[in-house]
């Protein structure tokens, strides 16, 4: 039994087996085998099988742009009922980027410019490419606000709020952020209130700074209080 192992044929066949493509072994067919432009079908993702029928649901939609899933299979809102309130508060919606799909032959690629150069070769050699034809993939994470940790699933995130460290990390964010919006909601002093309420107005400043006329007589029916 031969020991020798795979050479650039061999990888090239392989290659055109996974993604489709008609590759021509030489020297400018090379850049194909680097890991940035080597696309994978949606289908050998590690992800639930549930979570990438959801996403060719989605490729079906003429509008979709970028699609998301959950390692999961649950929806971020799910996490309220499943943690404590001041968990739930610190909770945020996180997303990582996957890659970007090829619309017409449902293969991932880690960057926006390989997808597009493999359909320029393969799947739209007529440069037919509708603006829609790459969807962006990302997956949905739960993040804690207060010890800027992410998770893939709601049970980790769970196991996270459960440790010392936490818990501690996250009775301080709480401690900072309900100081501070107590002291913006707190109302002026009265002193202060008063003070604005009995300093003059600049118009009234301006009035009462004018010199007395000599000249002018107010009438009967005047104020003699207020200056013309």
């Amino acid at each position: 039994m031969s020991d020798r192992s795979s050479g650039p044929s061999e990888l090239f066949c392989l290659f055109s087996l996974l993604t489709g493509c008609d590759v021509v072994a030489g020297q400018d067919s090379m850049f194909m085998l680097d890991p940035a432009n080597f696309g994978t079908p949606l289908s050998m993702l590690q992800i639930p099988a549930r979570s990438i029928q959801r996403i060719q649901e989605k490729l079906s939609d003429a509008d979709c742009a970028v699609t998301y899933y959950s390692q999961d299979c649950r929806h971020f809102s799910d996490l309220r009922k499943a943690v404590a309130s001041d968990d739930w508060t610190l909770a945020r919606r996180a997303t990582v980027d996957v890659g970007y799909i090829c619309r017409r032959c449902h293969i991932v690629y880690p960057g926006r410019t390989a997808c597009a150069s493999h359909q320029d070769v393969q799947c739209y050699r007529d440069g037919s490419a509708p603006n829609n034809a790459i969807v962006k993939l990302e997956q949905i994470q739960y993040e804690c606000a207060a010890c800027r940790v992410k998770t893939s699933t709601i049970v980790e995130y769970k196991s996270h709020c459960a440790a010392d460290s936490h818990r501690k990390a996250a009775a301080a964010w709480i401690r900072v952020h309900t100081a501070t919006s107590t002291q913006s909601a707190i109302p002026r002093s009265e002193s202060a209130i008063d003070a604005a309420q009995t300093s003059p107005t600049p118009v009234q400043a301006a009035v009462y700074s004018r010199p007395p006329s000599t000249n002018q007589q107010s009438r009967p029916d005047e104020d003699p209080a207020v200056v013309p």
